[in-house]
């Protein structure tokens, strides 16, 4: 027996029907998700905690929305409870961060010489003196570089001053070790 006759015929009706029912499945999904995060108070601690009428308030919504069997009310309570907890959570993290962007904002104020590295860090730096011909970059070179917000460009004052002092140290440096080859 072949595949074929096990399986019914596609045809561009069945695809369409298909293609239509992924999408209210996932309009559903969506669907869930905003009602659950309208109907339930943010303030629950848990699910478990949340009343049964809000529940009861929330079935009947989406019941109104879409056709629904009786035996669909478990698992559409487990998507809003899954909605639900990932909302809060975002929430959370949202506010961890903001609280935690705000203290790396002020330690960045209080620093004196302000590093553009990003998350790069001084390996890429290196790397990228050596591709510009720097055989072994010194540490002072990476520092200057790590201040740049493009080459040759220091925006702030106490950064340029020092750029300027090592960049000054490192041509006398240069002048005595050609001095002596």
């Amino acid at each position: 027996m072949d595949d074929d006759e096990t399986q019914p015929p596609s045809s561009p009706e069945n695809d369409n029907e298909q293609s239509k029912k992924k999408e209210r499945k996932q309009g559903a999904s969506s669907y869930i998700g905003v009602i659950t995060r309208n109907v339930v108070p943010i303030d629950i601690k848990s699910w478990d905690k949340v009343p049964m009428q809000v529940k009861e308030r929330l079935w009947n919504t989406i019941k109104q929305m879409y056709e629904l069997k009786v035996d669909k009310r478990k698992s559409i309570s487990s998507k809003a409870n899954a909605s639900w907890r990932s909302w809060k959570n975002a929430i959370k993290l949202s506010k961890a961060w903001g609280k935690n962007s705000e203290l790396q904002r002020e330690r960045r104020c209080k620093q004196k010489y302000q590093q553009r590295i990003g998350r790069k860090g001084y390996s890429e730096i290196r790397e990228k003196l050596a591709s510009d011909g720097e055989t072994s970059p010194t540490r002072a070179r990476q520092w200057v570089k790590g201040r740049e917000i493009e080459p040759g460009l220091i925006p702030d004052d106490d950064s340029k001053k020092m750029v300027d002092l090592i960049l000054d140290v490192e041509k006398k440096n240069q002048f005595r070790n050609n001095a002596f080859t």
